[in-house]
């Protein structure tokens, strides 16, 4: 592989669910189903990876903004 650092983390988060890979392969992420099991497995990861928790949206937030 490529880029061994990216299935390593893949690895570390299956522990958790069913990590996945963004379109362009710039990160890997997990959907957690609360905060504070997001922030659990943060707390459980490598500390040297850039880890944040980001909140999801129900929709696009300029959906509103094209008219029908």
């Amino acid at each position: 592989r490529l880029y061994p650092q990216i299935q390593q983390a893949l690895d570390a988060l299956s522990a958790y669910g069913t990590p996945r890979m963004s379109g362009s392969g710039s990160s890997v992420f997990l959907a957690c189903r609360s905060a504070e099991f997001a922030d659990s497995v943060v707390q459980a990861l490598r500390s040297d990876w850039k880890i944040w928790c980001a909140r999801g949206l129900d929709h696009h937030p300029l959906r509103d903004w094209v008219s029908d």
